[in-house]
C-alpha cells in the first residue's frame, strides 16, 4: 500500500526544518570562526615592532617610516598578514610613519579577536601613539573598515581611507545566507552604516570592481550613510577583493589621498 501522500508531505517538511535549524544553530555557534582567520596571518619578526599590553594581552604593532610628523593607523582585512602589506604601504606613503595592527591572535599578537576587544585595542593604540604626530589618518580594509569607522567617530582624525569596506556585517551575513535572519544571529556587528553620519573626518572609499565578497550594494549604502560632501567613491575597475592591493591605482589612489591638508 502507498504511504499516505500528506504524511510523506509533512516528513519532508519536518526534516527540512530540522536541516534548517541545524544549519542556523552552526551558524551562530561559529560565526567566529566564519569571521576572523588568524591562521592566515603569521608572525613577522623582520619588522620593527611595538608592543602594546591591553588588559593582560600583546599587540603587536608593526612601525614603518618611524619619525614622521603626519601617521596612518592600518587596519587590515580578516584574513590579512598585515606585516606582508608593510612595504608597499610604505613605499606608497614614504612621508608618513606607518602604524598597521595585528588583532589578537594575529602575526604574534596574543589573545582572542571580538568585535569589542578590537575596537577598545584601537582606542588604545590610538591615543598612545596620537600625541607623536601632528597629522593623523586611519585606514581600514574589508573588517577593518569597520574598526576605521568605529574609531573615526570616537576620535578626531584628519583622513580615512576605507578600502572595499562594507555597510554592516548583518548585511554582508545576509546576501551570503539569505534565508536566515542574520540580523538575530549575529553577535559581531561592525555596524559602519549607522556610524557614518557622526564621521566628521574627509573620508575616501576604495572599491574594487570585481569584488566577489563585499557586494557593490553593500559599499554604495555605507557611501551614502555619510554626509553629502564627506566621502568620495574610487572604484578600481577590474580589481578583486583581494587582488586590490596588487594594483598601482590602488596605492596612487592612497598616495594622492593622504597628501593631508591637500584638497
Amino acid at each position: 500500500m502507498p504511504e499516505n501522500p500528506e504524511r510523506l508531505l509533512l516528513g519532508v517538511l519536518l526534516l527540512a526544518g530540522a536541516v534548517y535549524l541545524l544549519f542556523g544553530l552552526y551558524l551562530y555557534l561559529n560565526q567566529s570562526r566564519m569571521i576572523y582567520y588568524p591562521g592566515f596571518a603569521p608572525a613577522r619578526h623582520d619588522l620593527d615592532t611595538e608592543l602594546f599590553k591591553i588588559d593582560g594581552q600583546h599587540i603587536r604593532v608593526h612601525v614603518m617610516n618611524p619619525g614622521k610628523q603626519a601617521a596612518v593607523l592600518y587596519f587590515g582585512g580578516n584574513a590579512e598578514a598585515v606585516g606582508y602589506s608593510a612595504k608597499q604601504l610604505s613605499q606608497a606613503l614614504p612621508d608618513m610613519t606607518l602604524y598597521l595592527v595585528n588583532y589578537r591572535g594575529y602575526g604574534g599578537s596574543t589573545g582572542e579577536p571580538g568585535e569589542q576587544v578590537l575596537y577598545e585595542d584601537a582606542l588604545h593604540i590610538h591615543d598612545a601613539i596620537r600625541p607623536r604626530h601632528g597629522r593623523f589618518a586611519v585606514i581600514g580594509r574589508s573588517l577593518g573598515s569597520g574598526i576605521a569607522t568605529w574609531l573615526a567617530e570616537k576620535r578626531d582624525i584628519d583622513r580615512l581611507v576605507l578600502v572595499t569596506p562594507f555597510d554592516s556585517l548583518a548585511g554582508i551575513a545576509e546576501a551570503a545566507f539569505p534565508l536566515y535572519p542574520a540580523g538575530l544571529l549575529l553577535r559581531e556587528r561592525y555596524a559602519s552604516a549607522e556610524r557614518a553620519p557622526r564621521i566628521d573626518a574627509r573620508t575616501l572609499i576604495l572599491v574594487a570592481g570585481d569584488d566577489r565578497i563585499v557586494p557593490a550594494e553593500s559599499s554604495r549604502r555605507l557611501a551614502e550613510a555619510f554626509a553629502p560632501g564627506s566621502a568620495r567613491v574610487v572604484t578600481i575597475a577590474g580589481a578583486g577583493h583581494n587582488s586590490l592591493s596588487e594594483r598601482e591605482e590602488y596605492y596612487r589612489q592612497l598616495s594622492d589621498f593622504l597628501i593631508l591638508g591637500s584638497e
